[in-house]
């Protein structure tokens, strides 16, 4: 028989990003992502992205850190209404991902995220926040704006 347990801590402590990596402001994250973006040079790879869907940007956002000349192609029109659909964002690592690049902060300051929070047990005594949910298009918006900011 399996030992089941709600001691979470051994699972999320070795993969949680230091408090430095994710907290502050908006600003604060932003100046610190300006800091770790390497100059571009002839010689750096250039990069074409299709789609500027969240994992488009997201890979945009990486590739223009690492110093690589970056072009997204998107179909959409730049004025385009925004996608109404809503996603749930579990994974810990892509949570993370987004506080370190900033745009967890910009969703949060924007009133544009709502945590979920999950009871463990009848007698409420553990509770994790499970995701965030946001609609698609205040989650481009946040890492367009985040691009913006890096170029």
């Amino acid at each position: 028989m399996n030992n089941i347990t709600n001691d979470f801590t051994k699972f999320t402590t070795y993969i949680t990003p230091p408090p430095e990596e994710v907290n502050g402001t908006y600003a604060e994250r932003i100046e610190r992502v300006k800091q770790q973006v390497k100059p571009q040079t002839e010689t750096r790879q250039k990069v074409v992205i299709l789609g500027a869907g969240p994992a488009g940007l997201i890979r945009a956002i990486t590739s223009i850190i690492n110093g690589n000349p970056t072009h997204i192609i998107e179909k959409r029109a730049e004025d385009a209404p925004k996608r109404d659909n809503a996603v749930a964002l579990n994974e810990v690592g892509t949570v993370d991902e987004l506080k370190k690049l900033g745009v967890y902060q910009y969703l949060v300051e924007n009133k544009l995220i709502f945590p979920e929070k999950v009871e463990l047990s009848d007698d409420k005594k553990y509770t994790i926040t499970s995701g965030i949910n946001v609609r698609l298009g205040d989650l481009e918006e946040a890492l367009k704006t985040v691009l913006k900011a890096i170029r």
